[in-house]
């Protein structure tokens, strides 16, 4: 016999690794907007993104909120994720890292960290760093680029985790991943892996394209 069943393949498994989407931040550069409620194609930009980890083998999703942690929860009303209220969002990028590091089950044997405004990642982006991170054990970090360039999301391993959950400031794990160099493994997602939306002129050019 095959897998496969009145012609349609066996559905792939989901993978014990947890999905973290840090949505906490001020927008400070979009002079007044916060741009993950910025709609796109009829959805908030931090929607289009958890969709696409919906859609993904993950185990779960976690949400880490923190500024406008109302109107991110009303965007993504109805979707099957966990919110993370972090409550010393202001203190930057990493608070939120830790927060959401603290969220993840503990058979979960790590955790992609996704940008909340990063509208070019897609189900099918984040399954390929998903079976990199099987193929190497759950022992690597695997970390999306664009032309070789690092950018996200990244794959966490779970012993990295304490390591994480020690960060500070406006920062991820860029530290930690250039101390680990020797562990780590690249995934070419092209332009989205370094695409955000961070000013309104960005915004206004990648609603052009």
């Amino acid at each position: 016999m095959t897998d496969a069943v009145k012609g349609q393949e066996k559905p792939q498994e989901n993978i014990p690794v947890h999905a973290i989407v840090l949505a906490a931040g001020q927008s400070r550069r979009m002079g007044g907007t916060n741009k993950l409620l910025v709609r796109l194609n009829g959805m908030a930009l931090v929607r289009h993104v958890v969709e696409a980890v919906r859609a993904s083998r993950v185990a779960g999703i976690t949400v880490v909120s923190g500024f406008e942690a109302q109107g991110v929860a009303d965007a993504l009303k109805g979707l099957e994720v966990d919110f993370c209220q972090n409550p010393d969002f202001a203190d930057g990028l990493a608070s939120s890292l830790r927060c959401g590091i603290k969220s993840v089950p503990h058979d979960c044997t790590g955790a992609i960290i996704l940008l909340g405004d990063m509208p070019r990642i897609t189900s099918a982006m984040i399954n390929r760093m998903l079976d990199q991170f099987e193929q190497a054990q759950h022992s690597a970090i695997i970390q999306a680029t664009d032309n070789g360039r690092r950018g996200n999301p990244v794959v966490w391993p779970v012993k990295y985790f304490d390591f994480l959950k020690q960060i500070s400031g406006d920062v991820g794990g860029r530290h930690l991943i250039e101390e680990n160099a020797e562990n780590v493994i690249t995934v070419e997602l092209g332009e989205a892996a370094r695409l955000d939306i961070d000013t309104p002129e960005m915004l206004s050019r990648f609603k052009q394209r």
